[in-house]
């Protein structure tokens, strides 16, 4: 049963239990200055949840029979992108793709490995067959240069896992205004079973956090004020109108959000975003290892597009002000880091509080925030307190490879994502867990050492001992099973 009782619950008891239980630490003297920069994380963070719950449900009417634009007639290319994955697992998404009822609908295979295999793949399936002698620009790269040899009208971008519905043209005809230039539809993960199941997606928070809040709910609220992203497949495109902006974008890890925004702060159009579940794919990779890669090149991507965009002054300031709340959540997790190390040390030597800080604290919000979008069960106990540990990792890692870039002056380079199951050592998992961490909480011990602050050594030991602690008791990834593909049981 859901939990949701509206906008304002959720954030209201959110913000007012840590801002109590901030006030009655700071009355005893435990946090002292320290409570004011959790305090005021806590507010933002219960400012974006209030804005997603009061956008719940929103979906956009299809455009009237007058602002429509006429594309009944219009070819589709499907745009099919791979890169040395399983031969199996691209001849699914091929025959899905052959699958869509529309007139004339060509599909390619672009293939960025020039793998032999995959060219007698699309010639054994009859599908139209692309490559290149290099790989620039990635998966961007990839798309633009199948652009230049193609010429449908509408374009149908497709991961190499993905499984589409046979009817996703036509429903996305009808929300064709002549000022949208994609209709993204949304959609879940195909391994089903391993999203609900397995430690690699229930205990990380994995699939299922990512599609009920990050992907719904966030998104619902970003469409309300025409800010929504494109997610890189399963979505129809207009290729004159990527034309107009020269193509998706090469610049940054993530060519999705950056060619979003390039249409957002440049143009007069938009995405529409409609919640019809019309294309599954592999969301979550099935090991730690593809799975940290693919989260660390989402959250650098991130990092890249806010220096791009959000500091160009091109964005009113609301739509401003939802991209920076919703498409900058590392940067304030940072802040939030830091804020807790502050009030870690300034603690008393041993005090009780640190239990609070570095598990109670994080559990009740992590805890608020999945049972405001989760059916409430079981087995999501454990996903608030493993989702803010492992997400803590990530924004770490990420952070320094982009500062690292900078120092270096080298692009940082696309990794490719493997959905397929690897084995990863234990001790790799737990250097990736707790590395970027430890080193983060090192900086800070150096920085208060400089700048001549009080300095609680013990309780920085012991905060960390703590939250190590929770986070290795969810090594999920070397355990985790493989689970079954979404379309065996029929859904398209």
């Amino acid at each position: 049963m859901s939990t949701r009782t509206g906008p304002l619950s959720e954030a209201s008891i959110y913000f007012l239990a840590c801002s109590a239980w901030l006030a009655i630490m700071s009355f005893f003297g435990e946090l002292q200055w320290a409570a004011l920069p959790l305090a005021l994380y806590f507010a933002i963070d219960s400012l974006k949840q209030y804005l997603v719950n009061s956008a719940h449900s929103f979906q956009r009417p299809a455009a009237s029979n007058q602002e429509v634009l006429p594309l009944g007639d219009a070819a589709l290319d499907v745009f099919i992108t791979v890169v040395n994955e399983p031969l199996e697992l691209v001849s699914s998404t091929i025959n899905s793709a052959k699958k869509i009822d529309w007139g004339q609908v060509d599909v390619y295979l672009l293939d960025d490995g020039n793998l032999p295999a995959f060219k007698e793949l699309a010639s054994t399936l009859g599908v139209h067959y692309i490559s290149r002698s290099d790989r620039k620009g990635n998966k961007a790269g990839n798309i633009n240069h199948a652009l230049g040899k193609t010429q449908a009208p509408l374009i149908l971008v497709l991961d190499s896992d993905s499984l589409v519905s046979k009817d996703i043209v036509k429903k996305a005809l009808p929300y064709f205004a002549r000022d949208v230039w994609a209709v993204q539809f949304n959609g879940g993960p195909r391994n089903l079973d391993s999203a609900i199941s397995s430690p690699l997606n229930s205990w990380c928070g994995g699939s299922w956090y990512d599609i009920k809040y990050r992907i719904n709910e966030v998104n619902q609220l970003m469409n309300k004020y025409s800010v929504a992203m494109w997610r890189g497949s399963g979505a129809i495109l207009r290729r004159e109108c990527l034309d107009a902006i020269g193509g998706v974008q090469e610049d940054t890890v993530v060519e999705d959000s950056d060619t979003s925004l390039k249409f957002i702060t440049q143009t007069n159009y938009r995405l529409e975003y409609v919640f019809d579940d019309q294309c599954y794919s592999i969301l979550d990779p099935m090991d730690h290892l593809s799975y940290f890669k693919q989260r660390t090149r989402w959250a650098i991507g991130r990092i890249q597009i806010c220096f791009k965009y959000l500091l160009s002054g091109r964005l009113g300031w609301q739509k401003w002000g939802l991209l920076a709340l919703f498409r900058n959540e590392y940067f304030f997790f940072t802040f939030k880091s830091l804020s807790l190390l502050s009030a870690v040390n300034a603690l008393p030597q041993y005090s009780p509080g640190l239990v609070c800080l570095a598990v109670i604290l994080p559990f009740f919000e992590r805890f608020l925030k999945a049972m405001n979008v989760h059916d409430s069960g079981p087995r999501f106990i454990f996903v608030p307190l493993a989702y803010e540990y492992y997400n803590r990792s990530i924004c770490f890692t990420a952070i320094g490879k982009y500062l690292a870039s900078l120092v270096n002056g080298k692009k940082i380079g696309f990794q490719i994502t493997h959905k397929d199951r690897r084995s990863v050592p234990i001790s790799k998992i737990a250097l990736d867990i707790e590395g970027p961490s430890l080193a983060f909480t090192g900086l800070f011990i150096v920085l208060a050492g400089v700048l001549g602050g009080r300095l609680n050594l013990s309780n920085i030991i012991v905060y960390h001992v703590l939250t190590m602690a929770v986070s290795h008791s969810l090594i999920w990834a070397i355990v985790g099973p493989g689970g079954r593909e979404r379309g065996a049981y029929g859904i398209f």
